[in-house]
């Protein structure tokens, strides 16, 4: 069992203890990195995107000439100048995602600081494991989605408060940058939840750490200035933008979901972490040695629970499962060996089920058999030609052997290894999705290839499409595909539940099988 929590955490960090951890977040963050945007998710990510390099940085995202105003930009900004920096060797679309990876490394790296400074020797890896294992962190991190930016903003904010203490200004500082950037980025939820933190922490038990008074001022101190800046700008130059986004935030917090959908949501989004926590942590408040450097993390973790249980959609929980992993990692020592070996053991087969389940599919794909399998996998891809990468092949073959090697290594060498299972499973299945099923998934969850489909129905003499019927986010990634023309021409791209205008006859109609409302029909208006 890990020793008892010291009361002063030495800062010695051990780099051969981490190590592990920090191939496997390596290998985490690149793996399926690089794809089409998928639908539904990053469609209109992507849009206000690429709004702000053809407009340069704008105060308020916009799409097309209007204001997008369900995020604030700070990610599109990032993205922005990513896919600017990375365009010569990168697609814009894969270089806009490397601002979700820096985003993320930040959250895992904050993470880190967090634990070093307040869980026991040596076991500043325990908490980014327990990120990294999380179910609801992996596909989100990797895509185009705000809510990456309120996961950096609440690693900041974690290990700020593990600061405090010892160096009040930094923490200040890095506090405030946190809830900064979970405000320009997602919105008022990370700086109201450090805000409540702020006011509630000095009413649990126990008088807060030296130092905290200082914190607590100059952390509002330095957030408050930008945000009334920024606030300042948009009321000046995009009152509009600026009204309809806070009535956006006002309905964050209408808890108009069905309750059962959201616990549900949250009973899949946070394994293993909160079973974790939940089997541990009375043991873990009764029995540590000091607990106040926990309550800062409680405190987020039960504001961000409410905020879960509102109208948040489910990419939006993002940000809970920063102090949820943080708790996590410091309830495992409190878990009964039972119940360890229950999630190891569960760990493994479930691991070793979908793993053998993926490449199960690849092996379909790609010769066919049985048919059945491969008819129903090409219906959710219709025209697919699967390809073969032997490289990228040789390289997940690698990870699985690696896998299942590095498990029946980590349960020899350390006695609680349940989240070196559940985190590295994580990484492996989640680089056979994406690396080896790249192709397909993009073929099943982007424009792209409906976009190709609509240029070869299209005239060679006439090359020329209007997409001015479709939604913002549909007109800006249909664009940035066809690079066509699209004035005075007899050709037209409209959503297929819309209305056909009087006068023209339908040329095509597509779909993606497995995204709703992603269907599309190409008209054509003979010239008089």
């Amino acid at each position: 069992m890990f020793e008892a929590l010291p009361s002063t955490p030495p800062r010695h960090f051990s780099w051969r203890a981490a190590f592990p951890t920090l191939a496997l977040a390596a290998i985490w963050l690149l793996a399926g990195l690089f794809h089409q945007p998928w639908l539904p998710n990053e469609t209109n990510s992507f849009a206000a995107i690429l709004g702000q390099l053809q407009a340069g940085l704008q105060l308020a995202p916009v799409i097309d000439s209007g204001s997008y105003n369900e995020h604030p930009p700070l990610l599109f900004w990032t993205a922005a100048l990513t896919a600017k920096l990375f365009s010569p060797l990168l697609s814009l679309h894969d270089g806009a995602r490397i601002a979700s990876t820096l985003f993320t490394l930040i959250a895992l790296a904050s993470l880190t600081v967090a634990a070093h400074f307040t869980l026991p020797t040596n076991r500043s890896h325990i908490a980014p494991l327990a990120l990294l294992a999380s179910l609801g962190f992996i596909a989100p991190s990797h895509g185009l989605i705000p809510a990456v930016t309120a996961a950096a903003g609440m690693g900041l904010i974690l290990a700020a408060f593990s600061l405090y203490s010892l160096r009040p200004y930094l923490a200040a500082s890095l506090a405030a940058g946190g809830s900064l950037i979970g405000f320009l980025g997602h919105g008022l939820m990370t700086p109201v939840a450090f805000g409540l933190t702020l006011l509630l922490l000095p009413l649990l038990p126990g008088k807060p750490l030296p130092g905290y008074r200082a914190f607590a001022s100059l952390s509002v101190a330095l957030f408050l200035p930008f945000a009334a800046l920024w606030l300042g700008l948009l009321a000046h130059t995009h009152p509009d933008y600026l009204h309809n986004w806070l009535q956006q935030e006002w309905l964050r917090f209408s808890f108009s979901k069905p309750f059962k959908e959201q616990l549900e949501t949250l009973s899949w989004f946070t394994w293993p972490t909160l079973p974790l926590l939940l089997i541990g942590g009375t043991r873990l408040f009764k029995r540590a040695a000091d607990v106040r450097p926990f309550y800062p993390a409680l405190l987020l973790t039960l504001c961000w629970l409410v905020f879960a249980f509102s109208s948040l959609r489910e990419l939006d929980k993002l940000p809970l499962l920063l102090p949820l992993a943080f708790l996590a990692a410091a309830a495992l020592q409190y878990v009964r060996r039972g119940w360890i070996n229950g999630f190891y053991w569960f760990g493994m087969m479930t691991i070793l089920f979908f793993a053998a389940l993926f490449w199960f599919y690849w092996i379909v794909l790609q010769l066919g058999v049985p048919a059945t399998l491969a008819r129903h996998l090409g219906k959710l891809a219709p025209g697919h030609l699967p390809a073969v990468s032997w490289s990228i092949t040789f390289i997940v073959v690698l990870l699985t052997v690696a896998w299942a090697v590095m498990s029946r290594w980590r349960q020899g060498t350390e006695q609680r290894c349940v989240l070196w299972i559940w985190a590295s499973g994580a990484t492996l299945i989640w680089s056979i999705i994406g690396l080896l099923l790249a192709g397909w998934l993009d073929y099943n969850r982007s424009l792209y290839p409906l976009s190709q489909q609509v240029r070869s129905v299209l005239p060679a003499q006439q090359a020329c499409v209007d997409l001015s019927h479709l939604s913002a986010g549909n007109r800006k990634l249909f664009d940035y595909y066809l690079t066509l023309p699209g004035d005075n021409c007899s050709y037209a791209l409209i959503e297929t539940n819309k209305p056909v205008p009087p006068g023209m006859s339908v040329v095509w109609r597509g779909n993606l099988p497995s995204i709703k409302y992603a269907d599309f029909t190409v008209l054509y208006r003979p010239e008089e």
